[in-house]
This record gives C-alpha cells, sequence and structure tokens, in this order.
C-alpha cells in the first residue's frame, strides 16, 4: 500500500481519491494471477468488494463499474457518509451508496 500512497489505484484511475484499505490481486489468483508486486494494489474496501463479487460472476469490468457509479449516484466508492474530493472533476462528492447497487444498476 506503500507504494501506492494509502489510495485505492482503480477510484484514482477514474478521478477518485480514495483512502486505500486492503492490497488486491489486479489477475486473481483463481484466474491465474501471482504474488508479485506488479500483480498488486491498493484498493478500498467498497471497490474491492464489489471487483471480488464481479470476478467471481465473471464480469469485473474496471470502466464500467465506475461508469455506472457516476451514473447511479454523484458518490465516490467508499464508506459512511462522509465527502471524498473528485480528483479530475474538482468537486465534492457525497458517498453513500453499496456494491451491489452499483452492479445491479440499482439505486
Amino acid at each position: 500500500m506503500r507504494r501506492d500512497g494509502g489510495l485505492c489505484q482503480p477510484s484514482l484511475r477514474h478521478g477518485y481519491l480514495i483512502s486505500a484499505s486492503a492490497v488486491d490481486h489486479i489477475v486473481s489468483k483463481a484466474a491465474g494471477g501471482t504474488d508479485d508486486d506488479s500483480n498488486l494494489q491498493a484498493i478500498s474496501h467498497e471497490v474491492h468488494l464489489a471487483k471480488t463479487a464481479a470476478e467471481r460472476l465473471g464480469r469485473w469490468d474496471e470502466a464500467a463499474y465506475f461508469a455506472r457509479l457516476r451514473q447511479t449516484r454523484t458518490g465516490a466508492p467508499g464508506e459512511g457518509g462522509s465527502k471524498v474530493q473528485g480528483a479530475a472533476q474538482g468537486t465534492d462528492r457525497s458517498v453513500g451508496f453499496s456494491c451491489a447497487q452499483v452492479l445491479e444498476g440499482g439505486g
């Protein structure tokens, strides 16, 4: 996590500054991924839940996840009711929805 500055890398790639709480295999071990540093990334709890659930169904698409997130809420992937700074947009984004809502398109 130190290498990634304690920030969720999938969120950062899509313009959100979210604290990471776990280390994730970019390519899951079940899909042949390794423990090599190049296959590890810092990730937030909420994004990790969504990614893991989608990978189990064979349908994780990071870009689609964040596109759906932007459509379903003007929020950032995270927990509680705190606010985070949207890195790309430069605006506060309220937090407060589940990964299941994003995956299923609910709201």
